[in-house]
């Protein structure tokens, strides 16, 4: 993820995670305040060109202010210098600290206080809007971080106990939220939609790992997911 600040031919990009679903136009991210260097400081006419830049992301909370920033969208200035910087401080990290942390937390580390907040409603988790529906307007959703397991493209999308505990009782509003996904899926590969959610499927040339081809619904293993989840997450 640390590459992308070395697209040096751009002013201003937006980076979006593999697994965020664009269902409407995106393009009021670029309208984020977003610099490649940190303004210079009145106090420190020195500190010219040697502050970290600012980058534009949503809250990883909607609730908690000190909770950070979700690392899945961010809307940045690329810079070679930037990249440099936060090679230097990965790379002088210990092994023991790179396994425990993730990128999103390296990024959180490397930005604290140092990014502007884009309104959470635009990228939003897609968690967030199965749970608390009533409480947003999906009309200004730009894209659903569909973080987390099941996917909607996994076949156990539908499968209650796939999902991380306290998520599985809602099936039913994950099966309805999912489906958008799949309409855009077959009308993207100019397919009819089956009208039998059950018989939804990837091709095989979209599904390389051959998940599809090898599930068994009422295998065993049919929650097996290599996902481990802690309760509340």
């Amino acid at each position: 993820k640390m590459f992308v600040w070395r697209f040096t031919e751009y002013d201003k990009l937006v980076h979006l995670d593999g697994d965020i679903f664009l269902r409407n136009n995106p393009d009021a991210l670029f309208c984020s305040p977003v610099i490649g260097y940190a303004p210079q400081s009145r106090d420190s006419p020195a500190s010219v060109g040697t502050g970290l830049p600012l980058i534009g992301v949503t809250p990883r909370s909607s609730q908690d202010a000190k909770a950070g920033f979700n690392a899945g969208m961010f809307v940045y200035v690329p810079r070679e210098e930037t990249y440099l910087k936060l090679m230097a401080r990965f790379l002088a990290q210990s092994e023991k600290e790179m396994l425990a942390n993730s990128e999103q937390d390296f990024l959180n580390a490397f930005f604290k206080s140092r990014y502007t907040v884009v309104p959470i409603d635009l990228i939003m988790k897609h968690r967030r809007i199965v749970k608390e529906k009533a409480l947003w307007d999906e009309n200004r959703i730009a894209g659903y971080h569909m973080n987390g397991h099941p996917k909607p493209w996994s076949p156990l999308w539908r499968t209650a106990c796939a999902y991380p505990d306290e998520h599985g009782q809602f099936i039913k509003q994950y099966v309805a939220f999912f489906t958008e996904w799949w309409i855009n899926y077959y009308h993207f590969i100019g397919e009819e939609r089956p009208a039998d959610v059950s018989t939804f499927h990837l091709r095989p040339e979209h599904d390389p790992s051959g998940k599809w081809a090898s599930y068994d619904p009422k295998g065993a293993n049919k929650c097996d997911t290599g996902y481990t989840s802690k309760k509340g997450e």
